[in-house]
């Protein structure tokens, strides 16, 4: 594997670590890599004066195709994405993919190796942006900006009702627009806005039962967004965590559960609010919590979506251990095309990449390349296959 792709694969993990463990697991996955990559070194030395001879052929191959024709950017995006009878898959260089429903049409208004912008005209799009170091989106419907660093999610914009959608499987983005406070959406949550008229938001299931009237309805002549209802402001002597886990405060959320009793804050929650207290407890670090959160969603809603989602969730927090395989696998088994598939086959890549079984890594990104050969894994998949050929 060449020294550029195997620091890429050591950056796309890196990070995949800090955002979805945690950055008390970071050392942890460095010295994996590190381990990997000197049990390696000496392999590749050897065969460093072969390398040196073919890449001197390819350069003359190279300067033969130059003197002839200009080369053509093989895969290029286009400018109109469009999906007139049936979703049609999009891949940027970097990753980032973007699925358009039938029937959609989107337009990218700008693309490049750290990232870009599409703005979606009508219709659906399913979104997947790799979580690499520095890349930034932005993905826009009428009046709503969505600003994305890596993560998973729907969204969908019908220009004649105004109406914009957004569903988070992975990760957290930012929606903004004229006239609007800010909103953090996090994975599981479910968002409707409306800009033309008073639309009764649908809040997200998990802050349901603590949020607070929706806004008076706007004149007619006003175009300003009307969004979800958002959580109530807790009594002064009462403080309720989702709020506080809904703006990232995740630490104050986990003391403020754990203050009423972790116990009784489980029972009482629902499956999309114990999906979300088990995320603030594992970006606050507190695992043992964590697995607490997700396990009782297996638990008292076997079947759902979000059992689903607490058992991928419950394989990031054990990632990047082997013992993390079992979740990931077991995901596959009941969601074979869920919306977190590329991330369950992309984490059992890297698991297995890291092991000492060069025959199971190579099986892992064959799998890989199988289903996402444009996905965020694909580059290590194929530097996977490259160091395993002769």
């Amino acid at each position: 594997m060449s020294e550029p792709l195997r620091e890429l694969g050591r950056l796309v993990a890196e990070h995949q670590d800090e955002t979805v463990l945690g950055p008390e697991l970071t050392g942890e996955v460095t010295r994996g890599l590190a381990a990997r990559r000197d049990r390696r070194a000496r392999s590749a030395r050897k065969r460093a004066f072969g390398l040196v001879s073919l890449a001197a052929a390819a350069l003359l191959v190279l300067v033969w195709f130059v003197g002839r024709e200009p080369a053509t950017p093989a895969l290029a995006v286009p400018d109109e994405l469009v999906a007139p009878a049936a979703e049609v898959p999009y891949a940027f260089p970097d990753g980032t993919t973007v699925l358009v429903g039938a029937g959609g049409q989107a337009k990218v208004v700008r693309s490049g190796p750290q990232g870009g912008e599409v703005a979606l005209e009508h219709g659906k799009i399913s979104v997947s942006v790799p979580p690499e170091r520095g890349l930034n989106w932005v993905f826009r419907s009428g009046p709503y900006q969505v600003e994305v660093r890596g993560t998973r999610f729907d969204m969908a914009w019908d220009p004649e009702s105004r109406v914009f959608d957004l569903e988070m499987f992975d990760g957290r983005v930012l929606v903004t627009a004229p006239g609007m406070e800010p909103r953090l959406v996090v994975a599981g949550q479910r968002i409707s806005l409306s800009d033309k008229s008073s639309v009764a938001p649908r809040p997200p299931a998990s802050v349901a039962d603590t949020a607070k009237p929706a806004p008076s309805p706007a004149p007619p002549s006003s175009s300003a967004a009307v969004a979800s209802a958002r959580p109530s402001a807790a009594p002064a002597d009462r403080r309720s965590w989702q709020p506080l886990a809904l703006e990232g405060n995740y630490v104050e959320a986990v003391n403020v559960a754990e203050e009423a009793g972790f116990a009784s804050t489980l029972a009482s929650s629902s499956a999309s609010e114990l999906l979300l207290l088990g995320d603030a407890c594992r970006f606050a670090g507190k695992a043992a919590r964590s697995r607490e959160a997700y396990a009782a969603v297996r638990e008292r809603h076997p079947g759902t979506k979000e059992a689903q989602r607490a058992l991928f969730s419950l394989g990031a927090l054990a990632f990047p251990n082997s013992s993390a395989v079992a979740s990931f696998e077991q995901y596959l088994s009941e969601a074979p095309d869920g919306p977190l598939a590329p991330e369950a086959l992309g984490r059992i890549l890297e698991i297995k990449s890291r092991g000492a079984d060069n025959g199971a890594a190579r099986a892992a990104a064959e799998r890989y390349l199988a289903r996402f050969p444009n996905g965020a894994h694909s580059k290590l998949a194929r530097s996977v296959l490259d160091e395993a050929s002769p």
